[in-house]
């Protein structure tokens, strides 16, 4: 990846020395896969140095390759790789017609396997060849051609973008519902604490109270017994029937129904006072 941005900077000798290491790398694991594309892309970047024997030695290097594996992508960016070298100006070997033989069947293939990049790609650079050979016709064809793929390749990308930003849309909506949520349960938790801490509080006063009430009963004469039995009765039946008792058996299912349910199920004896 570091050759191929030092070759998108024209930077050429790092790019051939990082990508050479990379295809040393490949050879000692025997990756034949990647062993191709790295001769093709160091073909690419002698190329474009200047260096067209090594080029064409990389690029023909890579071709048997790449077809006994079948990449029909990869064998048609070499096909037009070659194109270039052919077609380069600074080559003494020069043969435009061959490039433009070479570039039309990378087209071909770039085609039939629906790679619209690539396509644009050898569509401009036939027109500057045909421009070349003064068959203006040609040249039309292929600029429009290209146009009309980017167009394409632009309202793909857009739909593509739109429909992203869509889905990020959906997706930052149950977020912010999920957060939503998450502070409406912890409001609840906290309200839930708080009225067991009010609830304990109290049960244990007036356990208390009911003790002491008992103990003072026993030095009681028989008719303060009586009333006294009658406080703690009463007593008794608000440990029973608090109604925060109720408040608090709603908010535990509010926020840990599951949880509840499954302990009631387990546990089919517990008491509500012991949930």
């Amino acid at each position: 990846r570091k050759g191929g941005v030092h070759l998108q900077r024209s930077e050429f000798e790092d790019a051939v020395v990082l990508l050479g290491q990379s295809l040393e790398v490949a050879k000692r694991n025997e990756n034949e896969t990647e062993m191709a594309i790295y001769r093709s892309n160091l073909g690419h970047a002698f190329a474009r140095s200047g260096n067209f024997a090594k080029a064409q030695e990389h690029l023909n290097a890579a071709i048997p390759i790449l077809e006994s594996h079948d990449n029909r992508h990869q064998i048609a960016v070499v096909w037009h790789y070659q194109g270039n070298v052919l077609s380069d100006r600074r080559n003494q070997d020069r043969d435009v017609n061959a490039a433009i033989i070479l570039i039309e069947r990378s087209l071909a293939e770039f085609q039939a396997i629906d790679a619209k990049r690539n396509v644009i790609d050898s569509h401009l650079a036939l027109g500057e060849l045909f421009r070349e050979n003064g068959e203006w016709e040609k040249v039309a064809m292929h600029v429009q051609m290209a146009a009309e793929m980017q167009a394409t390749l632009i309202n793909e990308e857009t739909k593509i973008q739109t429909q992203r930003l869509y889905y990020q849309r959906q997706i930052q909506d149950i977020q912010r519902e999920n957060e939503k949520r998450r502070i409406h349960y912890l409001a609840k938790d906290e309200e839930l604490q708080n009225l067991i801490d009010r609830l304990v509080e109290k049960n244990d006063l007036l356990r208390q109270i009911s003790q002491r009430i008992g103990q003072a009963a026993e030095h009681t004469r028989p008719q303060g017994q009586e009333q006294l039995t009658h406080v703690i009765d009463l007593i008794d039946r608000s440990l029973r029937t608090d109604s925060s008792g109720k408040v608090i058996d709603q908010l535990m299912l509010d926020i840990y129904e599951n949880f509840v349910r499954r302990l009631q199920t387990r546990v089919p004896t517990i008491t509500e006072m012991e949930l």
